[in-house]
């Protein structure tokens, strides 16, 4: 069992605008799923295509583990009639292995391909460092491609450090996009929303 203190919860502020949302993802979805697509998009083609999307980005959120407390999927959906989702990700909190990786100068100088694993290949790299009212922050902006399917995305990774002694954690904001000539937006995004972390830490 670990010690020391810990991030309960974190909070995290979206652009002010209704084509952006956030949601808490569950396994089974289908029935919220519905529900949002039909207060996000106006078509009915359009709200088909959105409900699968969120149906799908819940899934991958589970599966990474996004949480920590309140709406942890993000979405954006600029245009209400097709019901596309451009941008997509989760927030959640990082456990680092020790305090030595939980800090900015080890997350900004880490190996990105041997984080993000076998599956994706990194083809381009850049790495952003700000500062906010929570902490030191670092983002992660990478293009990659699945190896086996040969589709192409966008991310962008943050992550704040908070400066209080002995925490192994993060709080973590990831966007995704399929769309490369909007890879600039969705770097802005991710940094507007980690400067915008405010953390509970237990002590």
């Amino acid at each position: 069992m670990s010690h020391g203190p810990k991030i309960v919860q974190f909070h995290v502020c979206l652009p002010d605008s209704d084509e952006w949302f956030s949601f808490q993802p569950k396994r089974r979805f289908g029935t919220e799923a519905v529900e949002l697509a039909k207060k996000h998009a106006d078509a009915p083609a359009g709200q088909a295509l959105l409900t699968r999307s969120l149906v799908a980005i819940s899934k991958d959120a589970m599966d990474h583990g996004a949480g920590g407390g309140g709406p942890s999927t993000i979405v954006w959906v600029p245009d209400r009639q097709t019901g596309e989702v451009v941008f997509f990700g989760y927030r959640g909190i990082y456990q680092f292995r020790s305090t030595a990786e939980a800090n900015a100068d080890a997350y900004a100088t880490m190996n990105m391909q041997k984080y993000i694993g076998p599956k994706f290949k990194v083809l381009d790299h850049s790495v952003i460092r700000f500062d906010c009212p929570t902490g030191p922050g670092v983002m992660h902006a990478t293009v990659q491609r699945e190896r086996f399917t040969a589709s192409t995305v966008w991310v962008a990774e943050s992550m704040v450090f908070p400066t209080v002694p002995g925490l192994t954690q993060a709080p973590r904001c990831i966007l995704f996009t399929t769309h490369l000539d909007l890879g600039v937006e969705l770097t802005e995004a991710s940094s507007g929303m980690a400067k915008s972390f405010r953390v509970d830490i237990q002590p």
